[in-house]
């Protein structure tokens, strides 16, 4: 699943982003997530409402961010390179998706004898409870589910996703 999380972040791989630990509780450490995970779900609703992308994938770097660009690795130079990191960042932003996402993510522990039929069903349950109505919800209004002891449940609300 870590691999899906990084295909939709433009990423490829499977070794998992912090927001995927995040958003299962997880640790951070394979060995330790791998012995106490038995199965991971999830489901939601996102609205995007408006979204901005470069019209060109030619990116070209301009002259002056060319000429600030140490050439080597130098110790003595890495003023310089911080300089530059401070004035032009690390990144370059390609598209922006302005709207929200609500989204209900669940970790299933080994210790839990629910089958797959019952968790699947479980999901299904909080998404139609959470996502079928949304017209007449509060986003502050709270939420009820039947809790299973066996199944751990996070809900993330996020307004403002940038890629």
């Amino acid at each position: 699943m870590a691999e899906y999380f990084n295909k939709k972040s433009g990423l490829f791989g499977t070794v998992p982003l912090g927001s995927f630990n995040s958003m299962f509780s997880l640790t951070g450490s394979w060995k330790v997530d791998a012995a106490a995970t038995k199965a991971l779900a999830m489901d939601g609703f996102h609205f995007p409402l408006y979204t901005a992308k470069l019209a060109s994938d030619d990116l070209v770097l301009r002259d002056d961010v060319k000429r600030a660009v140490p050439r080597k690795w130098d110790p003595p130079l890495l003023a310089r390179l911080f300089s530059f990191i401070e004035n032009f960042g690390t990144h370059i932003i390609t598209s922006v998706t302005i709207g929200g996402k609500d989204e209900v993510y669940i970790k299933q522990h080994h210790s839990s004898q629910l089958s797959v039929l019952e968790i699947e069903n479980y999901v299904k349950e909080i998404g139609n409870q959470r996502f079928l109505n949304l017209e007449h919800q509060s986003l502050n209004a709270p939420l009820n589910y039947k809790f299973k002891v066996s199944a751990s449940v996070t809900l993330k609300h996020v307004l403002c996703h940038v890629r």
